[in-house]
């Protein structure tokens, strides 16, 4: 699993190129604009709605596949190894490494607090389920220009 900000903010990132779509943050978490279409007609070859779908709908919690074990995304490589010492797997994991040269350094940077809200409304579920919040690393300096913006 991984940070639903963390998510968001990268899947943006990460359909605006692979898709070559322009259009604003909210658009994207709205599914609407230049986005409707890659996120809502699974019928086209180039839907990609499953990144705006919780991750925890993809997830058992109670029935007969309940999980016992969460790998999370802020911690792979060290996930994937216990994976592997409960699997018996020998083969190393090689860390995923590609990273968008656009993304700033963290995700809190990139967020306001509309955008943010936007977020906690949209995946509520999987902060709540997954136990996860927002890191705010911004800077005294950061909020202050976000302000005079």
């Amino acid at each position: 699993v991984r940070n639903p900000f963390d998510r968001a903010y990268s899947d943006y990132l990460w359909i605006q190129k692979n898709r070559k779509i322009k259009g604003t943050f909210q658009e994207y978490i709205l599914q609407k604009g230049n986005f409707d279409k890659v996120l809502n007609d699974c019928s086209d070859k180039n839907y990609r709605g499953d990144h705006v779908i919780s991750q925890t709908d993809f997830f058992d919690f109670e029935g007969n596949y309940k999980m016992d074990f969460v790998g999370r995304f802020e911690s792979l490589n060290n996930d994937i190894e216990k994976l592997n010492k409960l699997l018996g797997i020998q083969k190393p994991f090689t860390y995923h490494s590609k990273k968008n040269k656009n993304r700033l350094d963290h995700y809190s940077l990139f967020y306001s607090s509309k955008t943010r809200r936007m977020v906690e409304e949209k995946f509520s579920k999987d902060l709540n389920k997954l136990d996860y919040k927002f890191d705010d690393q911004k800077s005294f300096l950061d909020k202050l220009k976000k302000i005079l913006q």
